[in-house]
């Protein structure tokens, strides 16, 4: 998780955001699922005004859509939206890498290779979760551009539980800890072009990754989206 989102659990919304968003993250709260403003304030011990925040946050990366009259209901994605988000992920993390390639430092790039070499049959799921997720974190850290790492976060908020269901699939455990390594190999030696290369084609396995498990678990609205509405509810002429 981004030192951005992180940031949101200074209050009493924020905490409530994280919580809600830890829900939608490991697939408790699915697509379609409706949010009670009423049902949330009780079960977090809180008065209806910081969930209405939460909510706001929520939506405002895309992983809630309002409806009149309805409510909230976590928002749902589609192969479609994969394909989308995962085009403008490519192009944006490959800029960071680009910007970030001159400040990782060698005990940066070594420290990431021990912890890749240490995952195991032992290792847990979440180990090599989290052990994939610390390169996309330290690029977007490390390319000296704030909007830059917005865009990536907030792209990371739409797409992550899927994501995070993904990357827990046995067959792309070690799969994803070698490509890692790739990466990590190629930067070590300063061959960027080579770096460029394996992240790009990386991010395209887990994106067809990412899309098998979206039709698996079929993160669906309910409600049918408004005519030109994105995967983050806004229109075509909002986005």
């Amino acid at each position: 998780m981004s030192a951005i989102r992180w940031n949101h659990t200074n209050n009493a919304a924020g905490r409530i955001y994280e919580e809600l968003f830890r829900q939608i993250l490991h697939g408790d709260l699915e697509g379609g699922a409706l949010i009670s403003e009423s049902d949330v304030a009780k079960q977090m011990e809180s008065s209806r005004t910081p969930v209405r925040e939460a909510l706001l946050m929520l939506e405002g990366e895309g992983l809630v859509r309002r409806y009149p009259g309805r409510g909230y209901l976590v928002a749902e994605i589609t192969p479609q939206d994969v394909d989308d988000i995962f085009e403008l992920r490519t192009q944006l993390e490959l800029l960071a890498l680009r910007r970030a390639y001159g400040v990782l430092t060698p005990e940066l790039l070594r420290d990431m290779e021990e912890q890749l070499e240490r995952l195991d049959e032992g290792s847990s799921a979440d180990d090599f979760y989290r052990a994939d997720r610390r390169l996309h974190e330290l690029l977007a850290l490390y390319c000296g551009n704030s909007r830059l790492q917005a865009f990536l976060d907030t792209l990371d908020s739409q797409i992550e539980r899927v994501r995070y269901l993904s990357a827990r699939r046995p067959e792309r455990l070690r799969e994803s800890r070698e490509e890692h390594l790739d990466i990590i190999h190629a930067l070590m030696k300063q061959d960027l072009p080579q770096a460029e290369v394996m992240l790009a084609r990386h991010i395209q396995n887990v994106s067809e990754s990412t899309k098998t498990v979206c039709r698996q678990r079929l993160f669906c609205s309910p409600f049918p989206r408004l005519r030109g509405e994105t995967a983050g509810g806004l229109t075509e002429r909002d986005a």
